[in-house]
C-alpha cells in the first residue's frame, strides 16, 4: 500500500494553521514522498481538507471518504520510531505503511518554535462524533 491519491489541500504537508502553501484539487503521491524529512523525526506529512484518500497497491485499495473533510496521513515509518528516533539518519522504516485518519488535528504552532498556538487552531473539543466510510477494493 505505497500509493496515495486525494482529494483536498496538497500537494505540501499542511495543517489548520500552515496551509498557506497548499491549494484544494485531487493530487497522487507515494507514500516515501510525503515524508518531510525534519532533522529531528516527528509526526509529518498531514493532508488536511480533504474530501476522500485512496490508499493502494498492488491489486488492493482502500478509500475512506466522509460528509465533513477530515485530514489524514501515511507513512513507512511507525509512530513510536518517529518519537523514539532523535535523528533523521536514525529512522528505518517499518516495511509497511501506517495510515491514520484523523477528524482534527491541533495546529503546529508552540511557543518551543515559535508564537504560542492561537486559539481558533486549538483542538478543545471533549466529545465528538466523526463518521467516514471505509471502501475496499480490489483490482
Amino acid at each position: 500500500m505505497g500509493q496515495i491519491t486525494y482529494f483536498g489541500l496538497g500537494p505540501v504537508e499542511n495543517y489548520i494553521d500552515k496551509n498557506n502553501a497548499s491549494y484544494h484539487g485531487l493530487f497522487s503521491s507515494s507514500v516515501k514522498e510525503m515524508h518531510e524529512d525534519y532533522l529531528r523525526p516527528q509526526e509529518n506529512g498531514s493532508r488536511s481538507d480533504c474530501d476522500f484518500v485512496t490508499i493502494e497497491g498492488g491489486d488492493l485499495s482502500l478509500s475512506v471518504a466522509a460528509d465533513k473533510t477530515f485530514s489524514f496521513h501515511a507513512s513507512e515509518y511507525t509512530q513510536e520510531e518517529l518519537t523514539e528516533k532523535a535523528h533523521n539518519y536514525e529512522l528505518i522504516p517499518s516495511g509497511y505503511t501506517e495510515f491514520c485518519v484523523d477528524y482534527k488535528q491541533n495546529g503546529i504552532g508552540s511557543e518551543s518554535c515559535g508564537p504560542e498556538l492561537r486559539k481558533e487552531y486549538m483542538f478543545v473539543e471533549e466529545e465528538f462524533t466523526f463518521e467516514f466510510t471505509l471502501v475496499p477494493g480490489i483490482k
